[in-house]
């Protein structure tokens, strides 16, 4: 099976391209409004009606349809790896149940189940990728989306207004305006709920879920097959705590730990938020009981165990290393968006703001790297930088 880690990098890997596409989005709209920032009022209503106007729309659809299809495309790439690697840790038992092994290659019945499981994932991909859009407030406070294909006008209407109007100062009113892009990111939005999310967050937890479907169907039928009597839940470092505690109130100490199916079946029913779900990233493999050895030992398991809840201590406050890797995420979310604002306030030429993002990421990058360095938890320091 592939480690934590392995699949961490592939889901990152189409998180990494939808990060790309932000930036892309954010410094095009910092460069409109830098060009309207120059122009005198009249110049600025005649840029409705230039061509560039009109070409750089269409740039925009072509880049995030570009983003969509590259993304689309890998999925089955990335589930072809995870479950040729699934099925090498269920060789022992076919052979234990002298049972013909057929390795994916020639595999016709697996290789058609997986294409079907990445093609249900590829489709939620794609519904996800047409309700992007950018989080706005309006000017008594509320929150509202405009979606990508409307942006670049919205903010090029307001940029026009600001020049032609001079309702307050342009540098003022962009100032604002990017502040507010920056810091919302390009997000997939469910309009009915107006629950939204980050694009890369979104990828990434797309492809984790479609991966997590893909090890519970294809477990399902690997077990059938070689006759599982029980399971093994994959550990992972520093889970949730309704997963690696002394059973209360719906939760259950499952991390590493081998059941019969018939244990697994009623605790995974006792459980608040079952194996698998509500971005649980525990993985089931079933097992034959008293064949299969334990991937960690009780030891090994007591260890990491220990290592999470003594965790460590930051500006005065204890934290778990599940907590600390909550924290390390939002420091991460902090300094791209600083960085982005940094981009865009280069290319207007704001030294004020410039002056102040700098010293913002160095700030955020000082206290990631404490966080880091007081935690020993691993850094993505490639996550931090502008595509």
């Amino acid at each position: 099976m592939l480690s934590e880690d392995a699949i961490e990098r592939l889901s990152e890997r189409l998180a990494n391209r939808a990060e790309k596409l932000n930036s892309y989005l954010l410094i095009k709209l910092a460069e409109q409004i830098n060009t309207i920032g120059n122009l005198n009022p009249t110049q600025a209503r005649e840029i409705l009606q230039s061509v560039k106007y009109g070409n750089d729309i269409r740039e925009i659809a072509q880049k995030v349809s570009e983003m969509t299809n590259k993304n689309v495309s890998e999925i089955f790439e990335i589930f072809e790896e995870v479950i040729k690697h699934d099925q090498i840790f269920y060789k022992p038992f076919y052979e234990y149940r002298n049972l013909d092994f057929i390795p994916y290659a020639e595999n016709k019945l697996l290789q058609e189940q997986v294409k079907a499981i990445a093609k249900v994932t590829a489709g939620e991909y794609g519904n996800m990728s047409q309700t992007t859009a950018f989080m706005r407030k309006d000017k008594d406070g509320n929150k509202y989306f405009t979606d990508v294909s409307k942006i670049y006008q919205e903010v090029t209407d307001e940029a026009i207004t600001s020049v032609t109007q001079g309702r307050e100062t342009y540098r003022t009113a962009m100032r604002r305006v990017m502040n507010q892009l920056a810091d919302s990111g390009l997000r997939t939005v469910d309009y009915a709920s107006g629950y939204s999310r980050r694009l890369d967050s979104s990828v990434k937890m797309n492809i984790m879920q479609g991966i997590r479907q893909l090890n519970i169907e294809t477990s399902l039928e690997f077990g059938k097959q070689f006759g599982a009597d029980g399971v093994e839940i994959k550990h992972h470092k520093n889970p949730a705590p309704d997963h690696s505690s002394n059973e209360k109130d719906g939760w259950y100490d499952i991390d590493g730990q081998q059941f019969s199916n018939e244990e697994y079946e009623r605790i995974n029913s006792y459980l608040n938020r079952p194996v698998g779900t509500l971005n649980c990233y525990h993985m089931v493999y079933p097992i034959i009981l008293g064949i299969s050895k334990p991937a960690h030992t009780e030891d090994e398991l007591e260890a990491d165990k220990k290592s999470n809840l003594e965790g460590f201590t930051l500006d005065g406050k204890h934290y778990t290393l599940y907590e600390g890797k909550q924290l390390q995420n939002r420091l991460e979310l902090e300094i791209r968006r600083s960085k982005d604002k940094l981009e865009m306030f280069k290319i207007n030429n704001d030294d004020e703001m410039i002056r102040e993002q700098k010293e913002r990421l160095q700030h955020l990058t000082a206290k990631y790297k404490e966080l880091s360095d007081v935690s020993g938890l691993p850094t993505r320091v490639e996550r931090l930088k502008i595509k």
